[in-house]
């Protein structure tokens, strides 16, 4: 939701690092996929010159300048940071979509 909110109001601080020692039961996350979501169906369009399209997945990361390394059904399929969208072209079927920071 954070992403989300930081692109309509780019006057939004993000929370500051929890204090050493209050962090021993945090189940915050720090990266997350934000399209496709888990379990979606997604239709990858053929372009004008009869070519498969490609797909835009999209993810978030707390902290500003992290890296994040995709995979494809355990493949590698590249690295972004800061602005965390990779363009793909799946085959048709079931994948699995995994980031890594």
């Amino acid at each position: 939701m954070e992403w989300y909110y930081k692109q309509k109001n780019h006057e939004y601080q993000p929370l500051p690092s929890l204090k050493t020692g209050c962090d021993a039961n945090n189940n915050t996350r720090q990266i997350g996929i934000i399209y496709p979501e888990q379990n979606a169906k997604i239709y990858v369009p053929l372009e004008i010159d009869g070519q498969r399209g490609k797909t835009v997945f999209t993810a978030t990361h707390r902290k500003p300048g992290s890296k994040i390394f995709w995979h494809l059904d355990d493949e590698y399929i590249g690295t972004t940071v800061n602005f965390h969208q990779i363009s793909v072209s799946p085959s048709p079927g079931r994948h699995v979509l995994t980031i890594v920071d």
